[in-house]
C-alpha cells in the first residue's frame, strides 16, 4: 500500500480492501487555495464561505501574542492537519515562517500537499503522512469514517475502513528544535501525542491548542497527568471570557464534558494550554 494516493485530483486512495474514491473541488479563499473533498456538504459549504474554524485560529494567535510576548521561533506545528485548513491560514500571521503538518490519512495528506502548492506555501511546510504518537516507526491501525473525510481515529470503530499507517513522535520530528506553536486536533488521541513530545515540553515553553473530545478519548488519566505535569494554566475556548484557569481545574473540565455525553455524544471543546 503506498503512503500517499496516486492522484489527489482523482481522489484514489488505496486501502487493504480496495480503492475508495472521492471527488475533489478547488476552492479559493482569501487566505489560500484548497483541494477540498466534496463528500461532506457542511464542510464544503464552510470552505466555500471563506474558511473553516478561522475564528479559533485567529483567537489562538492573538492569545499567544498576549501570553508569550517574546518573538516565537516561527515554526507552527499542526497535528491532524487534514487538508491544510489551519496550517495554511496560519501563514497570514507574519511571525509564522515555517510549518510542520502531520496528517495520517493518505488521501487528506495528498489534498494537503495539493493545497500547499495551490497556495504557494509548499516550500514552507513539511508534510508528514503519519500518526503522531508517543513513539515513531511501528504501524498503527487508522480507522477511517467513509462518510466523513475529516473523521479518522487510531483503533476506532470496528466497522470503519482500516489503514496501516506509520507513527512518528514530535520529539523525533523536531529533534530538539523549539516549536513556536502547536495545534492538535486528533479525535481523542491527544494523550499519545503529548506523550511523544515530553522532551520538548520539558525543555521549552510554547503554547498548545488542543481539542478535548470525550467520545474518542484514549487514556484519559494519562492525558490529565501530562497536561498538569507540563502546563501551568489553560483557557477553555468555549468559555474564553472566563480567562486563564489554574491547570488543576483541567480534570473538572473533562468531567463536565463526560457528564453531558448522554445528551450530546459528540460534545467537545478546545483548550489553550499555557506554560
Amino acid at each position: 500500500m503506498p503512503e500517499t494516493p496516486p492522484d489527489a485530483l482523482t481522489g484514489a486512495v488505496w486501502t487493504p480492501n480496495g480503492i475508495i474514491r472521492m471527488e475533489c473541488k478547488v476552492i479559493e479563499t482569501r487566505f489560500g487555495t484548497f483541494m477540498v473533498p466534496t463528500g461532506v456538504e457542511t464542510f464544503l459549504t464552510k470552505m466555500e464561505r471563506g474558511g473553516f474554524e478561522l475564528g479559533k485560529l485567529n483567537w489562538f494567535m492573538k492569545a499567544c501574542r498576549k501570553y508569550y510576548p517574546e518573538p516565537r521561533n516561527g515554526t507552527f506545528i499542526d497535528v491532524g492537519a487534514h487538508i491544510g485548513t489551519t496550517i495554511i491560514p496560519a501563514f497570514q500571521d507574519e511571525s509564522v515562517k515555517r510549518g510542520v503538518a502531520i496528517e495520517p490519512n493518505p488521501f487528506n495528506a495528498a489534498c494537503l500537499n495539493a493545497s500547499l502548492s495551490l497556495s504557494l506555501a509548499a516550500g514552507s511546510v513539511e508534510v508528514i503522512q503519519a500518526i503522531c504518537h508517543e513513539w515513531g516507526g511501528p504501524l498503527q491501525n487508522l480507522s477511517v469514517n467513509k462518510n466523513h473525510h475529516g473523521d479518522h481515529r487510531v483503533d476506532g470503530p470496528a466497522d470503519w475502513e482500516t489503514l496501516a499507517v506509520r507513527t512518528v513522535a514530535l520529539d523525533d520530528v523536531l529533534e530538539d528544535a523549539a516549536p513556536g506553536w502547536v495545534w492538535i486536533d486528533v479525535q481523542g488521541h491527544e494523550a499519545l501525542v503529548l506523550a511523544g513530545m515530553t522532551g520538548l515540553m520539558t525543555k521549552f515553553d510554547f503554547p498548545v491548542f488542543m481539542e478535548v473530545f470525550p467520545e474518542g478519548m484514549k487514556e484519559r488519566d494519562r492525558l490529565e497527568y501530562l497536561v498538569q505535569e507540563h502546563f501551568e494554566g489553560f483557557i477553555d475556548y468555549a468559555r474564553r471570557g472566563q480567562g486563564v484557569q489554574f491547570i488543576e481545574a483541567f480534570p473538572a473540565l473533562v468531567d463536565d464534558l463526560f457528564a453531558t455525553q448522554d445528551v450530546n455524544p459528540m460534545v467537545h471543546t478546545d483548550v489553550l494550554l499555557l506554560t
